[in-house]
């Protein structure tokens, strides 16, 4: 069974995404079959930055009852052939307002694949919602990604305690990003979350 990881932020542009696809690659390059799901339905970004188009994605799946299998992309020809993603797809006026429903539907079509996977990284979007707030009170590890400036650390603040307010969460992840020399501390703070993780699975 998969060992699943929620990462969100409250802010956006804090390097939420980026995050999650260095984890994915971390966690691929070790052989750890992999899958990172872009749940910033229909303003996702995953599949934009690794540079790979789709035919299907979640919204695919939340609206038209297609597979989440069907919308899986290998990451095989960019050196990954352990890391999968699921894009989320391009934006619709009618899923502005996905709620706890959604979000339930969406978990329990992801049974099978948490077992045909050791970790699945769930890239959740900015804010907050009750679609959002259901999938990061579900997962084994929610992360939240800060940058050291007063509106990402209230809005993380505000993300964690609505968390355990509604769904009675008590422990909570974090990755400090953009500090000081930028890329060597959030590389540091990857690198000891992602061995935590490691140990877990071995």
């Amino acid at each position: 069974m998969a060992v699943t990881v929620g990462i969100a932020s409250g802010k956006g542009g804090v390097g939420k995404t980026t995050l999650t696809i260095l984890l994915g690659l971390t966690s691929a390059f070790y052989k750890k079959r992999t899958l990172i799901v872009d749940t910033d339905v229909g303003m996702g970004n995953v599949n934009i930055i690794i540079g790979k188009g789709f035919k299907t994605s979640i919204i695919n799946c939340l609206t038209e009852g297609r597979s989440l299998e069907e919308a899986i992309i290998n990451l095989e020809d960019r050196g990954f052939p352990f890391l999968d993603i699921i894009p989320s797809g391009n934006m619709e006026e009618r899923l502005l307002n996905l709620n706890k429903k959604a979000a339930t539907f969406l978990l329990s079509r992801m049974g099978n694949l948490f077992k045909k996977y050791d970790v699945v990284i769930f890239d959740l979007g900015a804010g907050a919602n009750t679609f959002l707030l259901n999938i990061f009170s579900a997962v084994d590890y929610p992360v939240l990604v800060v940058n050291p400036e007063p509106p990402s650390i209230v809005d993380a603040y505000s993300l964690m305690k609505l968390t355990h307010l509604s769904y009675g969460n008590q422990k909570f992840y974090y990755l400090l990003n953009f500090y000081q020399i930028l890329f060597q501390l959030s590389f540091l703070n990857f690198v000891i979350f992602h061995h935590q993780l490691n140990l877990l699975l071995n």
